[in-house]
């Protein structure tokens, strides 16, 4: 920002006609400036950048703007680039937002010194200009660079800019009056003539151009407003209620319910054709009211979009963030991806559930094992065999003492199991050690058949079905499994960087792959599919009727948006 200007007037050449005319010129343009600012940005937080202090109407304009009691700030954009290393950091000191009270904001940009146009739109350029499309634009220049700062880049999206110019005597004998055409919302045509230039000094010593965003077949153009009285213009008039057939680039990928759509080639990057769902049947409605075509395109990833450590995003958020699309469908909506794009209201919360089978009850032969645990099991086990092997022996060694009979060792096993099973024994030892060691097995085997009858009717009796409703649950069932059929971008970093341990625990154990997939998982047991809710409404309602859906529902993102 200049802390001091110095205002460098016009040669008065005593009674030169030449000079006479600049002058008459210069307050033409000055007058024509201030009637601009006083109808339109009366209000406005006005940023005035000039090519160079040595500009002509420099000290003019700031005369007139202050006489308009405006809050301007002033830039030298000559001043920010090598050669001033010294005001490099008031690069961006002109932004546009400082003034957050004002809801208008406006930039006049002085290139009366042609010289210094190209820096000037290249200061545009870095400034950002193109993120505020609201911006009020006036531009005070030679005609011979009308068309170079109207359609430069760095205005690509500015929706109000004028071109305030002397009219050029060279040019303005010989050029003739331009017809064009222009196609209305309704399909038909237009033409509207646009006179040739007055003679200097004829009265019209200044001419006012306009940008037009949405003109050639929807695309920028320069268009010239009518010589005469300016004192009846509306400068800023354009509108985007008609786009003139401007063609739309749509980042997107398919996400039942909002957008269904078929790939026309099996490449990524792909385009699509939309089918009925519900972003399809919106854009509709939004070419058919704006007149404007789009074209609905894959990212070249076929990813929805996760920042690396640089900041710069992949995926269809991507697209946006590197200007390559102009509209992205049906994203979630994150505090990082707010940063690098604008996005439209929620228009559905998108809440997710967990899709299991309807009963996860042991099966029948699985019932008899339920009394005991696995350990409880074992033991027994060791138990049995452990008696065996003890009264084999002990009769093995009567025998060799009294000359009988022996039992062998696999009749010692069949008999613990026998007693175990409360099948009656047929076979009493004659030794009293022997009868001792039965009586007292058959003692244990009482207690471990009265506990297991027990707890097995208890099982019996009080067993109901068990449901997934939470993670919790999830995490507490045995052998079980889970996963999710969009496990990308923002989906993977709300699993994997959640500070609740439950939500990353169950990031640590998710299952990517297809959605038909799990649902053929989940349809056998023992598997749960955490995915969005109206997906899986439809899908059970469609061929999955076994399934159920948990009635406590999460929503791991604001909801659904387009970005912009």
């Amino acid at each position: 920002m200049l802390t001091s200007v110095r205002c460098v007037g016009l040669a008065e050449g005593g009674g030169n006609p030449v000079n006479q005319v600049r002058s008459e010129v210069v307050l033409e343009l000055e007058d024509l400036l201030s009637r601009v600012v006083e109808r339109h940005l009366a209000k406005c937080h006005i940023v005035l950048a000039t090519a160079s202090q040595q500009s002509p109407v420099l000290g003019q304009i700031l005369r007139r703007l202050a006489t308009e009691n405006v809050g301007t700030v002033v830039v030298e954009v000559d001043s920010l680039f090598p050669g001033h290393q010294s005001t490099q950091p008031q690069f961006f000191s002109w932004s546009l937002g400082t003034e957050a009270r004002l809801t208008c904001h406006a930039l006049i940009l002085d290139l009366t010194i042609s010289t210094l146009t190209h820096s000037a739109l290249r200061w545009v350029a870095i400034s950002g200009l193109w993120r505020r499309p609201e911006v009020h634009v006036v531009v005070l220049g030679r005609e011979e660079d009308l068309e170079v700062v109207l359609l430069h880049h760095s205005l690509r999206n500015v929706l109000h800019a004028i071109y305030l110019t002397p009219l050029n005597s060279s040019i303005a004998h010989t050029r003739r009056g331009l017809w064009t055409t222009t196609k209305t919302t309704k399909g038909s045509h237009v033409k509207f003539y646009h006179p040739p230039h007055p003679k200097l000094g004829e009265g019209v010593n200044v001419q006012v151009y306009r940008r037009c965003l949405y003109c050639e077949q929807g695309g920028p153009a320069v268009t010239i407003l009518h010589p005469g009285s300016h004192t009846s213009y509306d400068f800023f008039s354009e509108s985007t209620d008609d786009l003139m057939g401007h063609k739309l680039v749509v980042s997107c990928m398919p996400y039942f319910p909002y957008l269904e759509a078929t790939r026309n080639s099996p490449d990524l990057g792909t385009t699509y054709t939309p089918l009925k769902s519900v972003d399809a049947l919106i854009l509709d409605i939004l070419t058919r009211r704006f007149n404007f075509t789009y074209e609905m395109r894959e990212p070249l990833d076929a990813k929805w979009g996760a920042p690396d450590e640089r900041g710069n995003w992949d995926g269809v958020a991507g697209t946006l963030q590197r200007q390559q699309a102009d509209i992205a469908l049906s994203l979630w909506l994150t505090p990082e991806r707010a940063i690098v794009m604008d996005y439209s209201r929620m228009y559905s919360p998108d809440p997710w559930t967990i899709a299991s089978h309807k009963s996860i009850i042991a099966t029948e032969y699985q019932s008899v094992f339920k009394p005991f645990t696995g350990m409880v099991w074992l033991m027994l086990l060791l138990s049995v065999s452990v008696w065996s092997v003890g009264i084999w022996t002990l009769q093995r060694l009567w025998s060799l003492v009294s000359g009988e009979n022996s039992m062998t060792l696999s009749f010692s096993l069949l008999y613990g199991w026998a007693m175990l099973l409360e099948d009656s024994p047929t076979y009493s030892p004659v030794s009293v050690s022997g009868r001792m060691m039965v009586s007292w097995w058959l003692v244990f085997c009482l207690v471990i058949s009265t506990g297991f009858r027990s707890s097995l009717y208890a099982h019996l009796t009080s067993q109901t079905p068990k449901t997934i409703t939470t993670f919790q649950d999830i995490l507490e069932a045995e052998d079980w499994s889970w996963g999710c059929n969009t496990m990308l971008g923002a989906a993977l970093g709300y699993f994997q960087e959640n500070p609740d341990p439950i939500v990353r625990e169950i990031g640590r154990g998710m299952q990517a792959g297809k959605l038909e997939e799990h649902l053929a998982r989940a349809q056998k047991g023992g598997y749960s599919l955490i995915t969005n809710k109206y997906q899986m409404e439809a899908a059970i309602l469609a061929s999955y009727p076994e399934l159920y859906l948990s009635k406590e529902e999460f929503s791991p993102f604001g909801g659904v948006i387009w970005g912009f």
